[in-house]
């Protein structure tokens, strides 16, 4: 197995290459033209070498949020139902303010669903 080699300096100027080792393996691969221009485009986007786009999209982790249990799962399924019934109360309050046509009752709605939805996000930031 041959040995790592540390770098005398980065390859770079612009110090984004972070990698202290010689790089020595080659990877190969294929691509249709279209596939060669978005991956070309993509890298172009982020200011990266083609190179290095690649290297970045493969070795970092982009994992959706794992929920430790179905409880957990519920809860933030049900907090999201929630929220979204607040909404269209809202919607619905709103919509009495702005026609001039609310009554004490409306206002008094509208403390109360803004109350709920205060509660909810502090359980949320638990």
């Amino acid at each position: 197995m041959q040995e790592k080699r540390l770098k005398i300096k980065s390859g770079r100027s612009d110090r984004t290459d972070t990698c202290q080792y010689v790089r020595t393996k080659q990877i190969h691969i294929r691509a249709s033209e279209e596939e060669f221009k978005e991956i070309e485009k993509k890298a172009i986007e982020q200011k990266k070498s083609i190179a290095k786009y690649l290297r970045d999209t493969a070795l970092t982790k982009h994992q959706a949020k794992k929920y430790i249990n179905n409880e957990n799962m519920y809860l933030t399924v049900s907090m999201l139902n929630q929220i979204q019934k607040i909404g269209t109360n809202v919607n619905q309050i709103a919509y009495k303010l702005n026609s001039h046509s609310a009554t004490k009752q409306d206002i008094q709605d509208l403390k109360e669903v803004l109350q709920e939805l205060r509660r909810l996000t502090k359980r949320g930031n638990r």
